[in-house]
């Protein structure tokens, strides 16, 4: 095996046990709960909107309920679903690298937290533009029918991804493809309309308005205001490294030399952009759409530059190495998620399968929960405070719940309910509450 041959296949693996490294030692987000559960509620035969609220499209929640087809185990069903994101992670490395033309795609993917660590997350938002990659793979081969596949899936994932199919149809325009515009049109309102529609069937009309629609204005509307400077400031560093090899790679001719290619993701980041400063609480994983195309110029213009200097020839021994020293240093500042694995790991030894725990994101992945509203978020809480201190502890007794999660938004549930659930549960150890002190 010759030297080449063996670094490329060096970058492959060190980059596929970094990305996996990622997805399962990273913090688990109080999302990522929520959407697992929903995703067992699902393989248990519920349906999205009829049986269980969601407010999004539910494509992540069908995908992820073969999951507990192999486990019921909360913890392994978790790291599961955080591994395949972790594939998902690394697929999308190999298309930014793909896109760029660059190695050095696929590292600042994996590298940058501002990127990789809300790519790992289990959530709408990685899996929509995973599938927009998807998409913009096809599209360079003019498959219009593979392209609005991957597109309409993507719009079944998260409502997002309107900035994704936006993108797509103003570059195709502007490199005057109408013919394959109007196919790509075409193909995505049959095949979308087919989506939503079979949703519609399954569901029923009412509870798709209420929860898909209604909900998703109130969020819009009613959720506090959020600056969306807190999220951004603590990524700007990364942000401002990429826009400077972005500037070096349009200096450089690349945007001029490939316009139509390049005119795709000066479309996304713009419009992403617009997406995430309009929005009324945007948090950092709204960034994604505004990182993506900046991962792809800022490595055309690290290619640019390196190719001017001595290490030219040696770009990709270059990359294997900063990936093999990521692999062995732990992401720096980042938290680990060791207490929420200890917890699941008590879930799945104390707490029959069959038994109910109540928290307020679903952390039990696979244990039924207290409430219908199995998650309570911040809008969800201010509006119905007065419902949840009368009807949740009614609910932990008439299904004698087990075990109560001490979850990040406990502290947040109005003083009144927080007593009534201690007194429920007083025997805790780390983030499980038990009923009965013996289960300790």
């Amino acid at each position: 095996m010759n030297k080449t041959l063996f670094t490329r296949l060096s970058l492959l693996v060190f980059g596929c046990l970094f990305s996996l490294k990622l997805a399962l030692s990273l913090y688990i987000s109080l999302d990522e709960f929520t959407y697992t559960h929903a995703a067992w509620l699902v393989s248990k035969g519920k349906i999205p909107y009829r049986d269980f609220p969601l407010f999004h499209p539910p494509l992540l929640e069908l995908l992820l309920s073969s999951v507990f087809s192999l486990t019921s185990s909360a913890l392994q069903s978790v790291l599961l679903c955080r591994g395949i994101f972790g594939l998902l992670l690394f697929g999308v490395a190999l298309l930014v690298q793909r896109e760029s033309k660059s190695v050095f795609g696929f590292v600042l993917t994996l590298c940058l937290g501002v990127f990789s660590s809300w790519m790992t997350e289990v959530r709408p938002d990685s899996l929509a533009l995973f599938l927009f990659l998807g998409a913009s793979f096809f599209l360079s081969k003019e498959r219009y029918l593979l392209t609005a596949l991957f597109i309409s899936f993507s719009l079944f994932s998260s409502e997002k991804a309107l900035v994704y199919a936006t993108a797509l149809g103003i570059s195709l325009i502007y490199g005057r493809n109408y013919k394959g515009f109007a196919q790509l049109v075409t193909y995505c309102l049959a095949l979308t309309g087919a989506l939503y529609g079979g949703l519609v069937y399954a569901a029923g009309v009412a509870p798709v308005k209420e929860f898909l629609i209604e909900w998703a204005y109130k969020h819009e509307n009613f959720y506090p205001k959020r600056s969306p400077w807190i999220d951004l400031r603590e990524y700007l560093p990364q942000l401002i490294f990429l826009m400077g090899f972005s500037l070096i790679a349009l200096k450089d001719g690349v945007l001029r030399k490939e316009i139509n290619n390049n005119f795709q993701w000066v479309v996304l980041f713009i419009l992403g952009a617009c997406s995430y400063f309009l929005q009324r609480g945007p948090f950092a994983y709204s960034l994604l759409p505004v990182v993506l195309p900046l991962l792809i110029l800022a490595a055309k213009g690290i290619q640019s530059t390196m190719s001017r200097t001595h290490l030219a020839n040696r770009l990709d021994f270059l990359s294997a190495a900063i990936l093999a020293a990521f692999l062995i240093v732990a992401p720096v500042g980042a938290t680990t998620n060791l207490k929420q694995l200890s917890a699941l790991s008590l879930v799945d030894r104390s707490i029959p399968e069959d038994a109910c725990v109540y928290d307020n994101a679903g952390f039990a992945v696979t244990r039924e929960h207290a409430s219908y509203w199995y998650f309570t978020d911040e809008l969800v809480r201010k509006l119905f405070m007065a419902k949840f201190e009368i009807e949740v502890p009614d609910e932990i007794q008439q299904k004698h719940c087990e075990a109560m999660i001490l979850d990040e938004r406990f502290g947040r549930l109005s003083n009144r309910l927080q007593s009534e659930l201690k007194l429920i549960f007083p025997a805790c150890e780390g983030l499980v509450c038990f009923r009965d002190s013996a289960k300790l």
